[in-house]
């Protein structure tokens, strides 16, 4: 073990709720005569309910490892005149490992890997284009990743990694790896 490290552990919760009252106009009477006066039915009046909770949790191990898991629930809630409600939920969670091989005889070299997924689920009356025409939607995102660092002379750090993306929007899915390599100099 590294002189000077110890063993942490960082357990949090975020959280965020706003309830606001407004009302808004997309379309105004017209650009000269009209200017500032909305065009007739275009006011909208909005309740709006929005909350998220993001409870956390990171270890850090004496060796150089560190665990972390973020997490967060989202919800919005558009209670609009006019029959232009809408609503969304949002899921999120993110695994992470990574590991410093400082004390292993390879200078600066970190290797980070992790796991995601999200999943949102929606309901608009304003927007019916899915297949039902219910205007309810779902989206699922999941990843999973590893990406390599290795730093040399304490100025120039060389990055590569690759992620595998999957998406799923009401039915329809697709999946793809994604590739990246980069170099910073400072």
């Amino acid at each position: 073990m590294k002189k000077g490290f110890i063993s942490v552990l960082i357990i949090g919760l975020n959280a965020n709720i706003m309830y606001s009252h407004s009302n808004g106009c997309l379309l105004w009477l017209n650009d000269s005569t009209g200017m500032y006066r909305p065009f007739p039915g275009s006011v909208t009046e909005t309740k709006q309910v929005t909350y998220n909770f993001d409870p956390y949790l990171t270890y850090f191990g004496a060796k150089g490892a560190s665990h972390s898991l973020r997490t967060r629930i989202f919800h919005v809630n558009n209670a609009n005149s006019g029959n232009r409600a809408n609503k969304s939920d949002w899921y999120y969670g993110n695994y992470q490992y990574q590991q410093r091989f400082d004390d292993y005889g390879i200078s600066e070299f970190t290797l980070t890997t992790g796991i995601m997924g999200s999943f949102t689920k929606a309901e608009a009356s304003l927007y019916m284009g899915n297949e039902d025409k219910s205007g309810k939607s779902s989206a699922t995102n999941l990843a999973a990743y590893l990406q390599l660092d290795k730093t040399f002379w304490k100025r120039l750090t060389l990055n590569a990694g690759v992620r595998y993306e999957h998406f799923a929007i009401n039915g329809e899915d697709q999946g793809k790896p994604v590739f990246r390599a980069g170099m910073n100099l400072i």
